[in-house]
């Protein structure tokens, strides 16, 4: 008889289990597809008032949504319109996205740590491209759609690599490489002095500026643990000498070392 009462037991609990994650599973689908609606609104709104209304619904019912502990490994594939990454070591999340005003493009996004912990990353009021000595905060981040997550062991401490696209103006945009880290209270910090250029200085970052009208490549290759990236040189000269940078069919990369990721220039690529 006491057999049969714990395998009852046991029966009943997972009984129980499976049909809480059938609940939550459901209630992801549904939020999913609440933001789904609030996307859609946005890009068919006629006023910046409007549009930006709505993406502030989007903002908290999207955190409310990541802070369900299935929602790490829910794929969110009906969210076209939002950057859905996952770090190479699966114990990172970043979720990005913008909305286009008649001001410019605002950037939105959270961090998700496997620990189920949540950071939202708050644009200042206008996006800005973040110097290669500055160290960003989540609360006044610069603005970015990441494609790329790294991690990256420095002194005893993970470190994530990031790959982002942005734009400020109609003449140029600009990709960034960027560091995040944490620190001992969990504040998320963007930058950190472990990039080094042609003279052996660090950076903070490396931001590669150029033309708002064509394409320029950078991303990580893991076979040779290196960022890679087009070269960049003057393409465009203006009436107020401002000039714009274009790829010149060179190619450099970052290289990871012990202490840091160092430059290297001109580099002979096969199969691009």
């Amino acid at each position: 008889m006491n057999v049969i009462k714990k395998q009852l037991k046991f029966l009943l609990v997972g009984v129980c289990l499976y049909a809480s994650l059938g609940v939550n599973a459901q209630t992801l689908n549904d939020y999913q597809t609440r933001l789904m609606h609030l996307f859609q609104a946005i890009k068919t709104a006629d006023t910046d008032s409007v549009r930006l209304q709505y993406n502030d619904s989007v903002k908290a019912l999207f955190s409310k949504t990541l802070e369900m502990k299935e929602s790490f490994t829910f794929p969110f594939d009906s969210l076209t319109y939002v950057g859905k990454i996952t770090s190479d070591d699966a114990k990172l999340r970043l979720y990005t996205w913008n909305v286009v005003t008649d001001s410019g493009l605002v950037f939105n996004g959270f961090l998700q740590k496997l620990s189920g912990e949540v950071i939202p990353l708050k644009q200042s009021e206008t996006a800005y491209k973040p110097t290669t000595k500055q160290v960003v905060l989540a609360n006044n981040w610069y603005g970015a759609l990441y494609y790329r997550a790294v991690a990256y062991k420095y002194k005893k401490q993970t470190v994530y690599m990031l790959v982002g696209w942005s734009q400020c103006d109609e003449r140029t945009q600009y990709k960034v490489l960027d560091v995040l880290s944490f620190d001992e209270f969990g504040v998320a910090r963007f930058g950190m002095p472990i990039l080094f250029d042609e003279e052996k200085k660090s950076l903070t970052r490396a931001v590669f500026e150029y033309d708002a009208h064509i394409v320029m490549f950078l991303d990580y290759e893991p076979s040779r643990k290196r960022f890679v990236f087009d070269h960049l040189s003057p393409m465009k000269y203006f009436e107020d000498e401002t000039v714009t940078l274009g790829p010149d069919m060179s190619v450099d990369s970052y290289v990871r070392k012990s202490k840091g990721w160092f430059l290297k220039e001109d580099l002979r690529m096969r199969n691009r």
